[in-house]
Parts: structure tokens; sequence; C-alpha cells
């Protein structure tokens, strides 16, 4: 992912939306490139700088069908915490989950390189610096929202595998041995290597008990340097009993359904079925598993992450000292999953950010906003590079959240290698689609695209 690569990555899309454009005769639409955990995680700020700047080289050849702006508005890294709020949005507006059931949900989200928590704030308890304004249709909200980078599944699950090594007795113990064992996969399966400067083989033992520890570890020593979660029981007493849990939560919880006792995936959240069926599956042989014909889970490349990713869910939903504290039995209503075709077309934080331009006409949360409020810079997450760096620390975690904090922890922490995948995500906020030149109307809606976005955003304006 490199600068020079910016062209051959963003010409074909820019050209695409610009024929569409052209044959709505539609001009000056504003174009928008966000990026989220992936650059945060993986780059350094100046990395990150030289990128967007020739991603906005790009945008700029094509200023004549959008409106491009200023780099620093229209091509950057965003903070975590805007990304969850762009999110809650997407859940949220128009006819999403707030006017099926007249009230906000809250959303739990947990991506490759980082994860989001975000709901609505009652407004005695909406202190400034924790929730923002959010302006729907149905008036102004007040949002917590919070990212941990590093949580994503995909960086976990290396920090995971650098455990392991550790555990092991280091890189050199280890490469002695030629193999490393990994409880998060299947008895007997052969897993990727993660460390592409190493030749050893990956092996499972199917120890879904042990995963599950890992992963109990992982997150305790995560939040040695992150803010702690916000604590369920607070939350539905004094805000947003519901969730919805999109991205690897719904990922992992409709994958597992087929598995063991099963369960419907498109009802709500059941913890004790989902255990079971995770662990039937993890514990498994690889000739064990009852594979049907035609299931395309079979071949996939993300099928030998979904034991630690189900693993890493059950540690942040349900761990009692360092979790968000979710008791969920069956019928308890806590978390659900956007299955309906509304709302999973709405699984996305980019569809929040465009359902706000549409809206405000600008990306900016309510309309008296100059622009979008200026968080905290996104930091680099770059973790130590040696898979032995064994943290051992007394310091408490972080607190950040309205609704409670942890208790001081002290554990081992391992950060292993981190490559530099880049996750740009591109945003084409092409809801200017059907733009009137009478904006007061603001009737701009967005077709059926490549991601997956239907949506008309009409009904909300």
């Amino acid at each position: 992912h490199k600068r020079d690569d910016m062209a051959r990555y963003l010409s074909p899309l820019l050209h695409a939306g610009q024929t569409f454009l052209q044959k709505n005769n539609t001009t000056n639409v504003p174009l928008y490139l966000l990026a989220t955990g992936g650059m945060r995680e993986g780059l350094t700020s100046d990395k990150q700088s030289e990128i967007l700047q020739a991603a906005h080289s790009v945008m700029r050849l094509h200023s004549g069908a959008y409106s491009v702006g200023q780099q620093e508005r229209h091509a950057r890294v965003i903070p975590g915490r805007e990304e969850g709020l762009y999110g809650w949005v997407a859940l949220n507006y128009g006819r999403g989950a707030e006017e099926q059931s007249h009230q906000s949900h809250g959303l739990l989200e947990i991506g490759g390189a980082s994860m989001q928590i975000s709901f609505a704030v009652p407004e005695p308890q909406a202190d400034e610096e924790d929730a923002e304004r959010v302006c729907l249709r149905s008036g102004e909200h007040r949002v917590y929202s919070q990212s941990w980078d590093g949580f994503g599944a995909d960086s976990t699950r290396r920090r995971m595998r650098a455990l392991l090594v550790a555990d092991a007795g280091g890189a050199d113990a280890v490469n002695r041995l030629g193999v490393l064992h990994d409880p998060c996969l299947p008895l007997g399966e052969a897993g990727t290597n993660l460390d592409y400067a190493s030749k050893n083989t990956i092996i499972g033992t199917g120890n879904f008990s042990a995963c599950m520890d890992l992963s109990t570890r992982l997150l305790a020593s995560g939040l040695l340097t992150h803010p702690s979660l916000p604590r369920y029981a607070l939350i539905a007493r004094e805000s947003s009993p519901h969730f919805y849990g999109v991205a690897h939560f719904w990922f992992n919880y409709a994958f597992f359904a087929k598995w063991g006792p099963g369960y419907d995936p498109h009802q709500q959240y059941d913890r004790q079925r989902f255990l079971d069926s995770a662990t039937s599956y993890c514990t498994s042989t690889s000739d064990e598993i009852p594979w049907k014909d035609g299931d395309e889970d079979r071949d996939s490349v993300y099928t030998e992450t979904r034991c630690f990713s189900a693993a890493w869910m059950i540690a942040v939903l349900h761990d009692e000292r360092y979790g968000f504290g979710l008791e969920t039995r069956r019928g308890d209503g806590g978390l659900s999953f956007p299955v309906t075709r509304e709302l999973e077309e709405r699984a996305n934080w980019a569809l929040g950010a465009a359902a706000l331009v549409a809206r405000h006409g600008e990306l900016k949360f309510c309309p008296s906003d100059r622009e979008a409020p200026q968080f905290e810079a996104a930091q680099d997450f770059l973790p130590s590079s040696s898979s032995e760096n064994v943290l051992n620390s007394g310091a408490t975690t972080l607190a950040s959240s309205p609704f409670g904090s942890r208790s001081s922890c002290s554990f081992s922490s391992v950060f292993g290698p981190t490559s530099a995948l880049v996750s740009l995500a591109v945003v084409f906020l092409l809801v200017g689609f059907a733009y009137h030149r009478n904006r007061s109307r603001r009737d701009l809606r967005t077709p059926r695209s490549a991601n997956g976005f239907v949506g008309d955003v009409k009904s909300m304006a």
C-alpha cells in the first residue's frame, strides 16, 4: 500500500461514480475518503499523511464531478470514536432501529483492527467529553462512543499467536521444535502462519477452554493501555437496554449456528447455545466436522479464525472483571443482530457517514456544527516487533465511560509483530445522486452499490 498505488486503486471507482453522475446531470457531489483501524494501527503518522495526500491528489483530478475540498477534511484517518458514532447513526437514522422500536439502539462492533461501542446517553449523564451531539430526524441525541484500537479480530489474533510463542519458551524454542500448537484451532488442523519470517507449522489442539483463557489474558493486558469497557448493567438501567452486534459479532454468531446444538441466528443472542456450539466445533478433529456439500465456509480463509474470534467475543461480552458484563440469557433481549433486510444493509459505519452528509449537506453531526468535531487525533498503535515482549505491570486500566470503570489489573501482555495492513475505508458519499439544485429539499438517494448499501435517505431529511 504505497503512495504510487493510489491512482490504480481509486481511479476505477471515481470513474464509475463520475459516469453515474453524468447520466443524472449531477455535479459537485461531496466526496470523502475516510481511513479507519488498519491505518491507525499499522502505519506511522508520516506514512498515513503520505498515502492520504496521494489519494487526495487523485480525487482532485475528478473535481468536476465531486466536491473534494481540502485534504485535511476530505481524505483523512478518522479516530475510532468518530467511526463508532457513524456506526451508531447507520443503525438509528430514518427508518432504522430507532423508528422500528421508538428508541435508539446501541452498537457493538468488532472489526479487523479495532472495536467500537456506542450508545445514546441520557442528558443528565451526557458529559461533553464522553458524549457527542448527533442530530437525526427524530431530534438531537447525546451519543457516547469509544474505540479500542488493536482489539479487532485480526489484530488480537496476531497478539494471541505471539502470546503462544512466549508461553512456549520464546521464538528460539519454537523454531527449534518447528511446531506451534494452537488451542484455537480444531484438533489436528493446520493453521496459517501469521509470522511471515517463520517457517514453523501451526497445529491445532482443539482446546477451546484454553483458547478462552488466552482471550481473557489478552483482554486484561490490552486494557492496561486502553479505556476500560463500559458496564452493560448500568447502560441498560440508564440508557440503551438493547444493542446490535455487527461485523465479527454477527459473522461469528451466524457461523456457529450450524454446529453442535445449533440455534436460529436470526433470533436474539443466546449465550449458552453459542458457547455450546462453538465448543462442539472447536474441540472436534478436522475429520469430525460434518460439513455439508456446498457450504462456502468450508474453503473460506476466515474459517480458521472462527474459534479464536468466538473466544474473543465471549471474553469481550461476558468476562465479569474486564468485559462488557453482558449476562444475556435467552429472551433477555440485551443483544441481537441486524438480520432484517433494512437493518442488515445498515450494518456498516460508512452508511452512517453518508446519512449525515445527506441530512446536513456535509459531514457533520448537527446543522449548527461548522464541521465534524475534531476528536483527539488518531494515534499510532505500533506494538513491539518482539514476540517475547512480555509486559509485567501493575498499571490500572484507563477509565473513560459515563457508566463505570474496571478495577485495577496486573497481567502479562504480549504484543506481536504488526504488519502494515492498510484497510482504507473509501467512503464515496454519493448521496447527491439526485442532488437537486434546491438544496433545501435534501432529496438525496443512494442506489444499490457493490458494498451492499441500499437506502432512501430522503426519508430522514
